[in-house]
């Protein structure tokens, strides 16, 4: 019987790489002589956000309620093209290079020509989000499409089972972890994008805030907006993560 991991020796295993970090951040500014002004210690910025907590809480707020439409609308997108490249070569030759292309494109390069689409407003950066999050779904789920088992499709062949019928008993169960690993890989990286978007459209959310900060110099609050997005991240992965680990069970 293996001893079971008591709570505080499970928090120092998972939480020790934060603390070296930290710990090696206050280090460089101290050793180095950095000011405030260059790179602030991590202990200030901890300090600063917790006296500041109203004027973080709204910008936080409003990137991750628009990096939760994009990257729905992402995985969305995703499955579908997985699903209609599975279904038709013809549409394989279509999708699978348009998709290719449209990953290697810049971000920046993309933003001008939706802005101009759409407008330049919380709905350019929805797209942006669902254009960077549909490509790691469509790869993912296809793969998952055309890795199933050639005996049970022989057996819903047998059973006089008809393409439509075959995807949907069949393939999209097998398809389930494959999706649930694209929402592990997109959701945190959409709170990024979302931010990005905003910094260079400045409309709004952290992504404003960082551009406001520049320009009245106010190193501390960038630092600050770092450090916010990185433990969102962090969260937004450790709950999908727990959500693959609890679901894909039932499809294996």
């Amino acid at each position: 019987m293996t001893k079971e991991t008591s709570l505080p020796a499970r928090i120092l295993t998972l939480g020790w790489p934060i603390l070296a970090l930290l710990v090696i951040w206050e280090l460089v500014a101290d050793l180095n002589g950095y000011t405030d002004l260059l790179l602030p210690r991590p202990f200030g910025v901890a300090s600063y956000v917790f006296n500041n907590l109203a004027k973080f809480a709204e910008p936080t707020l409003v990137t991750v309620a628009l990096a939760v439409p994009g990257t729905l609308l992402g995985l969305t997108v995703g499955c579908i093209l997985a699903i209609l490249v599975w279904y038709s070569s013809i549409l394989d030759g279509l999708i699978t290079p348009t998709t290719s292309v449209l990953q290697a494109v810049p971000v920046v390069a993309m933003l001008p020509v939706i802005g101009r689409l759409v407008g330049y407003n919380e709905i350019t950066v929805i797209v942006i989000v669902m254009l960077l999050s549909f490509f790691p779904t469509f790869v993912l789920v296809l793969g998952r499409l055309r890795q199933v088992n050639g005996s049970s499709e022989d057996v819903f062949r047998a059973l006089g089972a008809g393409r439509w019928n075959t995807l949907l008993r069949l393939l999209i169960p097998q398809a389930v972890p494959g999706l649930l690993a694209a929402v592990r890989m997109t959701a945190p990286f959409s709170i990024g994008a979302v931010i990005l978007a905003q910094y260079l459209l400045s409309i709004g959310g952290l992504g404003q805030l960082i551009t406001d900060s520049i320009v009245r110099s106010d190193t501390v609050t960038v630092w600050a907006i770092a450090c916010i997005t990185s433990i969102v991240s962090i969260i937004v992965f450790a709950l999908t993560k727990r959500l693959e680990d609890r679901v894909a069970v039932h499809f294996k």
